[in-house]
């Protein structure tokens, strides 16, 4: 067989010629549906959550507001309705997916691999719970959902919270496998940066409850259930996911955010590196809740250990924050005030689960209070106008994700948006959405301990209105900063080429250009040596 030495002459191609018929360019909405990229699933993910958030808040301020008047200022049905949606939303619509979007665009970064694992799972998660979202809002707004009269539409709320969880199982396995095997070389997990360690945590716990949630929303479904049955039973069935201990899982995340921010802030290494990441997942072990579903599980000694214990390691993370910045020289930061204040309303709600829990041990309570909930409150089955120290712990968590978050966005918004919108509006705004937190929470707290007579009790769901309106204007604001800075990139000086390590952290996503370029680092990495990489210096090694 003969062969050539040289390669056969082709044709010049003509710069008229037209191409090929049959292809075409992907429009922006084809890129955007079918794009696998972490950093606009995660930039979707955290913009459309704050909206949602910002909304549910809304329902929540709206549903203290009619509690504070004699007169019905709506429909008893609708109230009935908002009463049961908002707290599924502010956890599945708002709070969780805040924080998988968070994770799945800056875990890579910070871990050092060129993409989240899975990235088309990471996708499907994304629209899926999109879907899931736009479903839940027209079964409530359709006189559906728990607590509505129309069946299908109830019956369609119901799917929607299914669709719900299932896409934020499958986001939490992507970011938990990522950190677990997609570092870089050297990162050991006790060199994981303090954020995504938090994630890996929380993705864990979620996976292990989520799907409790889930097989409880699939049993009731399967029974063809009216919408009565769905309001009466499978609600009150599914309360545990907001109560102590589960209600902590929600704002694990805000736990390592503080960390993190205090170490760019002081620009200054964590000491007790490891005691802060057992701190971290000793908080973990203790949000689990899918073993106290019960009022039964509930009135054990475990139960009141557990919620006693679980505000040791939010002291120990403080503690850890606190030691770094007296060790540093830098200047506080709105982020780092408001990644201050979302631990301390982490802790209020901590220690106000703990004196509920030493109330209720042995034969008897203490004195006298209420619990709370949802499902007693919609159903007309409780007193004190259906507040109690579990739905202000409720809050009181819910306030805490939403802080971290801005204080989140605020500290990251150079590595996640080009534009510099977000990172200079969002401190404050957190400092808001702290002001309103405690003022939507404390007052429910309040009315469970004190008991206080009708007049008194009005007039505090009253100041529970109005911070819940606060609040959700924090989330709205949020949105409305992050969504811009999506939109509009930010000018040439505002792009910065590379992080500066003694300016901004120490961890690998203050490495990379911003935006990060295609595949995240445009060189490869050097071994990882330490916790905090960038802060060595080339004659420090695994000393650090």
């Amino acid at each position: 067989m003969a062969m050539t030495e040289t390669r056969p002459e082709t044709l010049p191609v003509s710069a008229d010629a037209e191409a090929p018929t049959g292809l075409s360019t992907p429009s922006a909405l084809e890129r955007l549906l079918g794009t696998g990229d972490h950093k606009v699933v995660g930039r979707i993910f955290m913009c459309v959550s704050l909206l949602a958030m910002a909304v549910d808040l809304a329902l929540g301020a709206l549903v203290s507001l009619q509690a504070s008047q004699t007169d019905a200022l709506l429909d008893a049905n609708l109230i009935t309705r908002l009463t049961m949606a908002h707290p599924v939303g502010l956890v599945l619509c708002g709070a969780i997916p805040f924080f998988l979007g968070l994770a799945i665009y800056l875990v890579p970064l910070q871990v050092g691999s060129p993409t989240i694992a899975f990235p088309r799972a990471a996708a499907m998660s994304l629209w899926s719970w999109v879907l899931g979202t736009v479903l839940s809002a027209v079964a409530v707004a359709a006189n559906g959902s728990y607590g509505g009269e129309s069946l299908k539409m109830s019956r369609l709320g119901h799917v929607s919270v299914g669709l719900l969880l299932a896409s934020l199982i499958v986001g939490s396995i992507c970011v938990a496998t990522t950190v677990l095997s997609h570092r870089a070389a050297g990162m050991s997990l006790d060199r994981v940066p303090f954020f995504s360690f938090s994630m890996l945590v929380s993705s864990v716990i979620w996976v292990l409850s989520l799907p409790v949630l889930l097989a409880v929303v699939v049993l009731y479904q399967i029974q063809r259930p009216s919408a009565a049955t769905l309001a009466s039973v499978a609600f009150p069935a599914m309360e545990w996911f907001f109560h102590q201990p589960t209600v902590f899982m929600f704002a694990l995340p805000v736990l390592g955010i503080f960390l993190d921010i205090a170490s760019s802030a002081s620009s200054e290494r964590v000491s007790g590196y490891g005691i802060a990441q057992a701190a971290i997942g000793a908080a973990g072990l203790l949000s689990f809740g899918a073993w106290a579903q019960s009022a039964l599980a509930r009135d054990t000694a475990i139960f009141g250990i557990g919620a006693i214990a679980f505000a040791l390691p939010v002291v120990v993370v403080l503690g850890a924050g606190l030691d770094t910045l007296r060790r540093g020289s830098g200047k506080p930061t709105p982020a780092l005030v408001a990644a201050g204040s979302s631990i301390v309303l982490l802790l209020v709600a901590a220690v106000t689960g703990a004196v509920g829990a030493v109330l209720t041990l042995g034969d008897g309570n203490l004195s006298e209070f209420a619990t709370g909930g949802f499902a007693a409150a919609a159903l007309g089955e409780a007193t004190n106008l259906g507040a109690g120290i579990a739905v202000g712990q409720f809050y009181l968590v819910v306030a805490a994700g939403l802080v971290g978050g801005l204080a989140a966005i605020a500290h990251w918004s150079s590595r996640i948006w080009s534009n510099p919108v977000a990172g200079t509006t969002a401190g404050p705004i957190a400092l808001v959405g702290m002001l309103g937190g405690l003022l939507f929470g404390l007052p429910h707290v309040v009315l469970g301990f004190a008991l206080p007579n009708p007049d008194v009790a009005r007039t505090i769901a009253l100041v529970a209105a109005i911070g819940g309106f606060l609040a959700g204007t924090a989330a709205f604001a949020g949105h409305g900063a992050a969504t811009l800075s999506s939109l509009e990139p930010g000018s040439p000086e505002d792009v910065e080429t590379e992080g500066t390590a003694e300016l901004q952290g120490g961890t690998l996503e203050w490495l990379t250009a911003s935006p990060a370029p295609q595949g995240n680092f445009s060189e490869p990495l050097a071994v990882v040596s330490s916790p905090y990489p960038l802060f060595d210096g080339p004659e420090e090694g695994d000393s650090k």
